[in-house]
């Protein structure tokens, strides 16, 4: 089995992002709020700006985990530029193939992630939204130091059903 690395995503990988993002909308439709039925239908200059605002914006960032140069699972963040709010970041889209979880992937993910965001130096929590059903994620983020902040009642609609959905946060550092 080869070694994975995890690298900040690149202008050039917009069709790799745009595969992973599809096949994740698809294959787990009660983790994320975006749905495939929508975004297959995106032209791939909307995938091309979106990967470019993901790899050179300021205030947000995007991990892809490569296994011999193939996407197998990537994480994010974003946070607000206002002052009041920049200090709060928001982890989005965390996901693994299905055939190469329980591997420490979505692990190195999150590591990486929040080493990133605690070497910004003005990070001071972490935060991000979870569907309790996603049992392994959520063991994953406790494991991780994250509890649980809040619910969010019927905050995803999935088919004809209404998932709630955890907020769990991290303190990172004591930014004054």
């Amino acid at each position: 089995m080869s070694a994975i690395s995890i690298e900040p995503l690149r202008i050039e990988q917009w069709r790799e992002y745009k595969h992973i993002r599809l096949q994740m909308l698809q294959e787990s439709p009660a983790a994320f709020s975006g749905s495939y039925e929508e975004e297959c239908w995106y032209a791939d200059d909307y995938w091309q700006n979106l990967v470019k605002r993901y790899a050179t914006g300021i205030g947000n960032r995007t991990f892809m985990a490569l296994r011999d140069g193939k996407p197998v699972g990537m994480a994010g963040y974003f946070h607000e530029l206002r002052y009041k709010l920049r200090h709060v970041a928001t982890i989005v889209s965390v996901y693994v193939q299905p055939d190469t979880r329980k591997q420490g992937i979505a692990r190195q993910l999150m590591e990486t992630v929040l080493a990133d965001l605690t070497g910004l130096g003005y990070i001071r929590k972490a935060k991000l939204t979870v569907n309790p059903c996603q049992k392994e994620a959520v063991a994953l983020y406790e494991r991780l130091g994250f509890t649980r902040a809040g619910v969010l009642k019927e905050e995803m609609r999935v088919g004809d059903r209404f998932d709630d959905h955890w907020i769990m946060e991290k303190q990172l550092t004591t930014v004054s």
